[in-house]
């Protein structure tokens, strides 16, 4: 009897830890364009969420507070605010769950151009060309979430496959170019 009690007290604790997924698996910050940042929850949030925004000067120019009871998504435009670096922190009652530094500045957008296009299964073609030599900088996005980052250095561009063997078929892909001049493009697998 008392090796059932046991077992049934570790099990209920074992149930208990996997039921509650802490919001720091949940949470992702992302750059989609040179002065937007989106926020996303995939999950129940577990309480407030409080977020944050900071200028290089540690001045607080933002303090939202959320209350969502399900998945969610929201973006913040800094197309008004002056070039600097940006810091976001979203906080729970235990404390910065995830943050993010960006830096705001001239923005050329003509400097580099990208097309990216699906080859079949998992294989996605991304061509990256710039006008000048500058780091470019390639992220993968699945469902929001960061599954691989390469950063070419002092390069004009490139032709490169990505061949994403362990997404899911269901899964929306999303690969993020930037360069170093200020350039930034979200494009979204088809």
């Amino acid at each position: 009897m008392k090796l059932l009690m046991t077992t049934v007290a570790v099990l209920a604790i074992v149930a208990s830890v996997f039921a509650s997924e802490p919001d720091t698996n949940k949470v992702a910050l992302k750059l989609v364009q040179p002065t937007k940042v989106q926020l996303t929850h995939n999950g129940n949030p577990e309480g407030l969420l409080t977020v944050k925004v900071y200028n290089h000067k540690n001045e607080m120019l933002v303090n939202e507070r959320i209350h969502k009871t399900g998945s969610f998504a929201k973006n913040y435009d800094f197309s008004q605010a002056a070039p600097g670096k940006y810091n976001i922190l979203v906080q729970n009652s235990n404390g910065v769950i995830e943050n993010m530094e960006f830096e705001i500045g001239k923005i050329n957008q003509k400097d580099v151009y990208t097309k990216m296009e699906k080859i079949g299964g998992h294989k996605y073609k991304l061509i990256v060309n710039a006008l000048h030599e500058s780091d470019l900088n390639v992220a993968i996005y699945e469902n929001g979430n960061l599954i691989f980052q390469e950063k070419a250095m002092d390069s004009k561009g490139f032709s490169k496959v990505y061949d994403l063997v362990n997404v899911r078929n269901t899964s929306q892909i999303e690969f993020q170019v930037t360069s170093a001049s200020g350039f930034s493009r979200l494009i979204s697998a088809k």
